[in-house]
């Protein structure tokens, strides 16, 4: 990537064409912006992006990379095709898309990365049924509590029904 006289990173050559260096450096660039921003904390960096942006350089580092925003989220979405609607794909999808956007916002990527806006293709729905449970009635909770003998048994179960 070449930098232009503000300072920042701008394209030199089509974004397929981008190493896996420069996809590093954008990465890195993001990081940067959403630190001082003050948009995210380093730990949440830590904890979320970092392990998600890693999934991003690996699909760049691919014999055959990504060459827009639809090819890669669909390359990540086989990585949890076995879990369809879960919420670490949920979370790989919303990261991915905010480095896309940003990085088409600020003109350092072309237009064929700007992501969807629906990302529901992507994350796929939940094949597991909702559980479905029977709520406790405020007179049920105070009959079960009635019917304890024991006084700390009773208190316990007080403070988790509140």
């Amino acid at each position: 990537m070449s930098t232009s006289a503000g300072g920042s990173s701008k394209l030199s050559a089509p974004a397929a064409a981008l190493s896996i260096e420069d996809w590093s450096e954008l990465i890195e660039a993001i990081r940067d912006y959403k630190l001082l921003s003050g948009e995210i904390k380093g730990s949440t960096w830590e904890r979320v992006y970092r392990h998600h942006m890693k999934h991003v350089l690996g699909a760049m580092a691919m014999p055959a990379p990504p060459q827009n925003a639809k090819q890669l989220l669909e390359g990540l979405a086989k990585i949890w095709a076995d879990k369809p609607g879960g919420r670490t794909r949920q979370i790989q999808m919303q990261c991915t898309t905010a480095l896309l956007r940003w990085a088409c916002e600020e003109h350092r990527l072309g237009e064929e990365w700007d992501p969807p806006q629906n990302l529901a293709t992507y994350v796929g729905r939940s094949r597991t049924p909702q559980a479905i449970t029977t709520p406790l009635q405020v007179a049920d909770i105070l009959a079960l509590v009635d019917a304890l003998p024991d006084p700390r048994w009773r208190f316990g179960f007080q403070l988790m029904a509140a």
